[in-house]
């Protein structure tokens, strides 16, 4: 099944936003592969439970997409 997961867009993650905002909604899912392990990770440490952590960091992505148009250039993703 692996083949059918899609392989990540090698641009920065600034480059990948400005073309989000710019319409691509598609990649944001290049920046969750590249931060899903991150993100889950964070989130177990802190929850310590693996369902709540999976929700906690699927919550968060959504709410960076929301998000999106307010990123500040100058931070990291």
């Amino acid at each position: 099944m692996d083949h059918l997961r899609p392989k990540p867009v090698q641009e920065s993650d600034h480059q990948l936003i400005e073309k989000i905002l710019a319409g691509r909604k598609d990649l944001f899912n290049s920046l969750i592969l590249r931060y899903q392990d991150y993100a889950f990770t964070i989130a177990i440490r802190i929850l310590k439970n693996k369902e709540e952590a999976e929700e906690a960091a699927q919550d968060a992505f959504v709410k960076a997409f929301r998000s999106l148009k307010y990123f500040n250039h100058k931070a990291k993703f």
